[in-house]
């Protein structure tokens, strides 16, 4: 019985270190309306679509969150995809979330924000420009959605923000303005397949558990000595 005890302790104390912070990709679904259509782009897009897409990113490839200074937590996309209307963008190299809690701006009001950046993004030509990138940005000037930088792992609620606005951008350069599709973002909801890992414990978390099954499982050991 005692050495039947033993095998099952130091098997979970075997389990407990590494697999208690094994974390799986988080989806987040968004929709949005279009609102506008500069003149260029307006034989593809135009006011009566809709945005529809995701986004993926891993919880444990967060960076700086949270931060000091109101500097911001950054994470790193995984992937991104979305159509418009009939048109589908996917994201190339890069992508990031930031998430901002009561973060300082040069012009305007301290907020709360959490904004999707997708700096390279790949889509058929239009108007022979191509898509150069997406954002939207989800600003509370009530400063009361975050508490801290940290990355949530569910989406924020939506209804709490005042202002919630996405872009695409087509071609545009040092000298020639950009060409821009845009509108506000209606919904942020997590995908089925996406659900948020549990919450990961710290390492000091993880060596004190696997510490202390171990020790009931050394002491499991001596008595079975002493008795034997």
């Amino acid at each position: 019985m005692i050495r039947r005890m033993v095998r099952s302790l130091l098997f979970l104390a075997f389990l407990a270190i590494p697999g208690v912070a094994v974390a799986s990709p988080i989806t987040f679904l968004f929709t949005g309306s279009v609102t506008g259509v500069d003149p260029a782009l307006s034989g593809t897009f135009d006011t009566t679509q809709t945005l529809s897409g995701s986004y993926t990113f891993d919880s444990t490839s967060a960076f700086g969150c949270p931060t000091f200074n109101n500097s911001g937590c950054i994470v790193p996309l995984t992937a991104l995809d979305f159509t418009i209307g009939a048109y589908t963008v996917t994201k190339g190299t890069g992508g990031l979330i930031l998430v901002n809690n009561n973060t300082p701006v040069f012009f305007g009001s301290p907020r709360d924000r959490y904004r999707v950046l997708a700096g390279d993004v790949s889509g058929p030509l239009v108007d022979g420009k191509r898509p150069n990138d997406f954002e939207f940005t989800l600003s509370d000037f009530t400063q009361t959605v975050f508490s801290s930088d940290a990355l949530p792992l569910i989406p924020p609620d939506l209804s709490a923000f005042q202002s919630t606005p996405w872009e695409l951008s087509f071609g545009g350069g040092f000298l020639t303005p950009a060409d821009d599709v845009f509108g506000e973002i209606t919904s942020l909801t997590l995908s089925p397949e996406g659900n948020p890992v549990n919450p990961i414990p710290e390492p000091g978390t993880l060596l004190l558990l696997g510490s202390g099954l171990l020790s009931v499982a050394g002491y499991g050991k001596r008595e079975l000595f002493r008795k034997g």
